[in-house]
């Protein structure tokens, strides 16, 4: 069903949703209403995911100075990835720890 596919992540003050299909991007929602984050937008995420990846890996080869997350912002990324399982699984909120 390709029709909604997507993360989302609701807070006491908005969301942040993550669209994967059918067009990738993302939009956040406010008191004010639900908005695309400019740039977001892309008609393959997957494709837009692995590209990114295979020019920062040719990028750094080459010499060049590449934004790479350090090793405390990858670790939490998958903590964050396991609340977003665990919530899904149960329903309930799951806080993340620092």
């Amino acid at each position: 069903y390709g029709d909604d596919v997507r993360t989302e992540l609701l807070g006491e003050h908005g969301a942040i949703f993550i669209d994967l299909l059918p067009t990738g991007r993302t939009r956040l929602a406010d008191a004010q209403g639900t908005h695309d984050v400019e740039g977001s937008q892309t008609p393959d995420a997957t494709l837009a995911g692995v590209r990114g990846q295979t020019e920062a890996f040719v990028r750094r080869i080459a010499g060049e100075e590449v934004d790479i997350p350090t090793a405390e912002a990858s670790a939490r990324s998958t903590l964050i990835g396991h609340a977003v399982m665990e919530s899904a699984r149960t329903g309930r909120e799951v806080v993340v720890g620092t």
